[in-house]
């Protein structure tokens, strides 16, 4: 380790292709000006000399900023550092924890998860949601958590593609066949620009049109991907310069106090840049909505497809094709559907004798609710609501 007087000689340990650990590098140069340091920087994505790294470890650093403290070799050439350490974005692991000395600087997970989540949802109703993960690490986990926490929270349900299953680096078959399993339109959020590249490729192979049959946010916006993909890629925009920034901060404190115990920081306040992969969802979405809104508190009550028809100030032809497009099934499937669910509900919430809940529930003919009935559930009305 070089000496504790005068100028600060800092490492910075970067993955210099990715867009967001060059504008971490670019907060950390902005501090470092203003400390007086030196800071050299190694790209760990391109080198793995490690007789030079520890001699500039033993012979020229004060200190230690790396997004890498999880890679294999970064680990190694840190093995039997001792000085001050910071680590951006993802946590030291625990079996190199270290007692004093050392600062974890993170973005706020959460808090990126809930923009993206957020911004989904104020596009409109979408029928399922999914987040692609793309890789087990603590951003991909963290962002994963957040946005299913925050999905539940306003009433649905999100689907994981976890990479166990398959990565986003693998072929895109299984990603596909997730993608094409969620009901259209969908709103997808993926762990990052990189990955959202490849799930744009799965939902081309899958025939899933972006934005009209999915609508997708990523993360980090790295403008060289977000920019040249197709469609661009709306994305949500964490403040990595100033994470570098705070980095910086971290070692200045650790610098002059290198006995303090470890501390972590989190930045917060991301950003949705807006492009092509996102947006409202489609006027014929908003009609089979609304068509299936009147069918859901109507249908019960003796409203058929003529009636929901009437209120969308469209013919029945296309009333019916979007209706199939978007919710999956016929709009006489669905009226008979919630008729059928209310019947359900009478057989095992009333006393109501079974020949007058047919009428109760929309049908106009007993014997062709009992037909429907059996159809669906394989067992008489009065079966059902002895075995209920």
């Amino acid at each position: 380790m070089a000496s504790q007087t005068g100028p600060r000689n800092v490492v910075a340990v970067l993955h210099l292709s990715y867009g967001s650990h060059r504008d971490v590098l670019g907060g950390v140069f902005r501090r470092a000006a203003r400390f007086g340091w030196s800071v050299r920087v190694v790209d760990y994505g391109l080198w793995r000399d490690r007789a030079t790294m520890r001699e500039i470890l033993s012979e020229w650093a004060d200190g230690v900023i790396t997004t890498g403290p999880d890679e294999p070799h970064v680990a190694e050439w840190l093995r039997g550092w001792k000085g001050p350490l910071v680590a951006v974005g993802t946590p030291i692991p625990a079996g190199a924890a270290r007692a004093t000395g050392t600062a974890f600087v993170g973005l706020d997970e959460t808090a990126i998860a809930r923009a993206g989540a957020d911004f989904l949802l104020s596009l409109g109703r979408f029928r399922s949601f999914g987040f692609v993960r793309g890789s087990d690490g603590y951003a991909a986990a963290k962002r994963a958590e957040g946005f299913v926490r925050r999905i539940a929270e306003r009433g649905a349900a999100a689907q994981v593609f976890d990479p166990d299953a398959a990565s986003c680096r693998a072929e895109p078959g299984p990603l596909a066949e997730w993608l094409a399993s969620l009901p259209a339109p969908r709103a997808v959020m993926v762990s990052t620009d990189g990955c959202a590249t490849v799930t744009l490729a799965a939902a081309a192979a899958a025939r899933i049109r972006v934005p009209r049959d999915m609508a997708l946010v990523s993360c980090d916006n790295d403008e060289t991907i977000c920019e040249t993909s197709s469609p661009t890629l709306t994305s949500v925009a964490p403040d990595h310069a100033r994470l570098g920034e705070v980095a910086a901060e971290a070692m200045l404190k650790i610098l002059s106090d290198p006995g303090a115990p470890p501390f972590s920081a989190l930045v917060e306040s991301p950003k949705i840049v807006e492009r092509q992969s996102a947006r409202p969802v489609s006027p014929a979405t908003a009609l089979a909505e609304r068509a299936e809104r009147f069918i859901r508190e109507n249908a019960a009550k003796g409203a058929g497809v003529a009636d929901a028809v009437s209120r969308l100030g469209v013919s029945r032809s296309l009333a019916g094709m979007r209706y199939k497009a978007v919710m999956g099934e016929t709009m006489r499937d669905a009226v008979v559907r919630r008729r059928l669910e209310a019947v359900q509900r009478k057989l095992r919430e009333t006393d109501m004798a079974i020949g007058q809940i047919a009428a109760s529930c929309g049908f106009r003919s007993d014997a062709h609710a009992r037909r429907l009935f059996r159809a669906r559930f394989g067992c008489s009305m009065r079966q059902w609501r002895k075995n209920g």
